[in-house]
């Protein structure tokens, strides 16, 4: 396990924040390295991959990505960043009648985009 958080790990998390992956395909194909390492260790090659994570205190992929991203936007939302660097986003606008979002304030317009490649 040494040897996976040292050389292993490090590449998974590089590869996992810069290609993010958009097809399960791809994110599938990364999380099977990380599978792959946990069934190496002989008392954890018969469990479930949920079991093996949390024996070796790992978390999936898809988590660290969600990690990762929340305080970007968080950063982004209150200006902390260079707006002319970042993608915008639009929030909810309060005032009008239509939306009523609930919770907190910080709700995001999803913008839809179609294209054709």
């Amino acid at each position: 396990m040494i040897l996976y958080k040292s050389l292993v790990s490090s590449h998974l998390k590089y590869a996992n924040s810069v290609l993010y992956p958009k097809r399960k395909t791809d994110s599938d194909k990364l999380e099977c390295v990380q599978k792959r390492a946990t069934k190496l260790i002989l008392e954890l090659s018969n469990k479930p991959y949920c079991d093996q994570l949390k024996a070796v205190y790992l978390t999936m992929l898809k988590y660290r990505r969600y990690r990762g991203d929340m305080p970007e936007l968080f950063k982004i939302s209150k200006g902390k960043f260079d707006p002319t660097c970042v993608a915008h986003f639009d929030f909810v606008d309060l005032s009008e009648d239509t939306i009523r979002p609930r919770g907190h304030n910080y709700k995001l317009v999803q913008n839809h985009c179609d294209y054709d490649l």
